[in-house]
Protein backbone atom coordinates (compact mmCIF):
# COMPACT_ATOMS: atom_id res chain seq x y z
CA UNK A 1 0.00 0.00 0.00
CA UNK A 2 1.44 3.39 -0.97
CA UNK A 3 2.08 5.99 1.72
CA UNK A 4 -0.54 8.37 0.22
CA UNK A 5 -3.24 5.69 0.31
CA UNK A 6 -2.24 4.69 3.84
CA UNK A 7 -2.36 8.35 4.99
CA UNK A 8 -5.76 8.86 3.35
CA UNK A 9 -7.13 5.67 4.94
CA UNK A 10 -5.79 6.57 8.40
CA UNK A 11 -7.18 10.09 8.03
CA UNK A 12 -10.62 8.76 7.04
CA UNK A 13 -10.67 6.43 10.04
CA UNK A 14 -9.67 9.23 12.44
CA UNK A 15 -12.30 11.55 10.92
CA UNK A 16 -15.01 8.92 11.32
CA UNK A 17 -14.28 8.74 15.08
CA UNK A 18 -14.48 12.52 15.65
CA UNK A 19 -18.28 12.72 16.18
CA UNK A 20 -17.94 10.23 19.04
CA UNK A 21 -15.55 12.50 21.00
CA UNK A 22 -16.86 14.62 23.85
CA UNK A 23 -16.12 18.33 24.13
CA UNK A 24 -12.98 17.95 26.26
CA UNK A 25 -11.56 15.35 23.84
CA UNK A 26 -12.23 17.68 20.91
CA UNK A 27 -10.40 20.46 22.76
CA UNK A 28 -7.44 18.09 23.30
CA UNK A 29 -7.43 17.31 19.57
CA UNK A 30 -7.51 21.06 18.81
CA UNK A 31 -4.57 21.67 21.16
CA UNK A 32 -2.53 18.89 19.51
CA UNK A 33 -3.29 20.08 15.97
CA UNK A 34 -3.16 23.87 16.39
CA UNK A 35 -0.55 24.04 19.21
CA UNK A 36 -2.85 26.39 21.16
CA UNK A 37 -5.95 26.20 23.32
CA UNK A 38 -9.32 26.55 21.60
CA UNK A 39 -11.45 29.53 22.53
CA UNK A 40 -14.01 28.59 25.19
CA UNK A 41 -16.62 30.34 23.01
CA UNK A 42 -16.35 27.83 20.16
CA UNK A 43 -19.30 25.50 19.84
CA UNK A 44 -18.82 21.75 19.71
CA UNK A 45 -19.88 21.77 16.04
CA UNK A 46 -17.33 24.41 15.10
CA UNK A 47 -14.60 22.61 17.05
CA UNK A 48 -15.45 19.37 15.27
CA UNK A 49 -15.27 21.02 11.84
CA UNK A 50 -12.03 22.87 12.57
CA UNK A 51 -10.36 19.74 13.95
CA UNK A 52 -11.52 17.71 10.95
CA UNK A 53 -10.20 20.34 8.53
CA UNK A 54 -6.83 20.54 10.27
CA UNK A 55 -6.48 16.75 10.39
CA UNK A 56 -7.03 16.58 6.64
CA UNK A 57 -4.68 19.50 6.05
CA UNK A 58 -1.89 17.84 8.06
CA UNK A 59 -2.39 14.35 6.61
CA UNK A 60 -3.25 15.17 3.02
CA UNK A 61 -1.77 18.62 2.44
CA UNK A 62 -3.12 22.13 2.63
CA UNK A 63 -3.75 24.85 0.08
CA UNK A 64 -1.32 25.18 -2.80
CA UNK A 65 1.22 28.02 -2.48
CA UNK A 66 -0.50 30.05 -5.23
CA UNK A 67 -3.84 29.99 -3.35
CA UNK A 68 -2.07 30.89 -0.10
CA UNK A 69 -0.48 33.93 -1.82
CA UNK A 70 -3.85 34.98 -3.24
CA UNK A 71 -5.49 34.78 0.18
CA UNK A 72 -2.67 36.79 1.78
CA UNK A 73 -3.10 39.47 -0.91
CA UNK A 74 -6.86 39.65 -0.28
CA UNK A 75 -6.27 40.00 3.47
CA UNK A 76 -3.68 42.74 2.87
CA UNK A 77 -6.09 44.64 0.59
CA UNK A 78 -8.87 44.34 3.16
CA UNK A 79 -6.63 45.72 5.90
CA UNK A 80 -5.43 48.61 3.76
CA UNK A 81 -8.60 49.64 1.95
CA UNK A 82 -11.49 47.86 3.64
CA UNK A 83 -12.32 46.14 0.34
CA UNK A 84 -10.73 43.46 -1.78
CA UNK A 85 -10.43 43.41 -5.54
CA UNK A 86 -11.30 39.92 -6.63
CA UNK A 87 -11.53 38.81 -10.21
CA UNK A 88 -15.08 38.42 -11.47
CA UNK A 89 -16.10 34.88 -12.33
CA UNK A 90 -16.27 34.03 -15.97
CA UNK A 91 -19.82 33.94 -17.28
CA UNK A 92 -20.99 30.78 -18.99
CA UNK A 93 -22.20 31.38 -22.52
CA UNK A 94 -25.75 30.49 -23.53
CA UNK A 95 -25.79 27.03 -25.05
CA UNK A 96 -23.16 25.63 -22.68
CA UNK A 97 -24.17 22.20 -21.42
CA UNK A 98 -22.96 21.13 -17.97
CA UNK A 99 -23.05 17.41 -17.26
CA UNK A 100 -22.24 16.05 -13.82
CA UNK A 101 -22.46 12.55 -12.44
CA UNK A 102 -23.10 12.15 -8.73
CA UNK A 103 -24.04 9.05 -6.76
CA UNK A 104 -24.79 7.10 -9.91
CA UNK A 105 -27.11 9.74 -11.41
CA UNK A 106 -26.34 12.09 -14.30
CA UNK A 107 -27.38 15.74 -14.09
CA UNK A 108 -27.60 17.74 -17.32
CA UNK A 109 -27.95 21.54 -17.14
CA UNK A 110 -28.24 23.84 -20.17
CA UNK A 111 -27.14 27.47 -19.80
CA UNK A 112 -29.63 29.90 -21.38
CA UNK A 113 -29.68 33.67 -21.87
CA UNK A 114 -30.75 34.95 -18.47
CA UNK A 115 -30.92 31.59 -16.69
CA UNK A 116 -30.58 27.85 -17.11
CA UNK A 117 -32.66 24.79 -17.84
CA UNK A 118 -32.72 21.57 -15.85
CA UNK A 119 -35.13 18.67 -16.30
CA UNK A 120 -37.17 20.67 -18.84
CA UNK A 121 -37.74 23.52 -16.37
CA UNK A 122 -36.43 27.06 -16.98
CA UNK A 123 -34.88 28.88 -14.03
CA UNK A 124 -34.07 32.62 -14.15
CA UNK A 125 -30.58 33.91 -13.51
CA UNK A 126 -29.86 34.23 -9.81
CA UNK A 127 -28.00 37.45 -9.04
CA UNK A 128 -25.13 37.16 -6.55
CA UNK A 129 -25.96 38.29 -3.03
CA UNK A 130 -23.81 41.43 -3.26
CA UNK A 131 -25.75 42.60 -6.36
CA UNK A 132 -29.16 42.37 -4.68
CA UNK A 133 -30.86 45.39 -3.19
CA UNK A 134 -30.30 46.02 0.54
CA UNK A 135 -33.97 45.19 1.20
CA UNK A 136 -33.61 41.86 -0.62
CA UNK A 137 -30.38 41.03 1.23
CA UNK A 138 -32.23 41.57 4.52
CA UNK A 139 -34.95 39.12 3.44
CA UNK A 140 -32.28 36.59 2.39
CA UNK A 141 -30.66 36.83 5.82
CA UNK A 142 -33.89 36.42 7.75
CA UNK A 143 -35.10 33.47 5.68
CA UNK A 144 -31.80 31.53 5.84
CA UNK A 145 -31.87 30.60 9.49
Amino acid sequence: MSRAIHDATACREALSRLPELDLSELRQQWRALYKADASPHLSRELLLRAVAYRMQEVDLGGLRPQRQRQLRQVVQQLKQTGAANTRPRAELKAGTRLVREWQGRTYDVLVLDGGFSWQDTHYPRCRPWRERSPARRGRDRSSSG
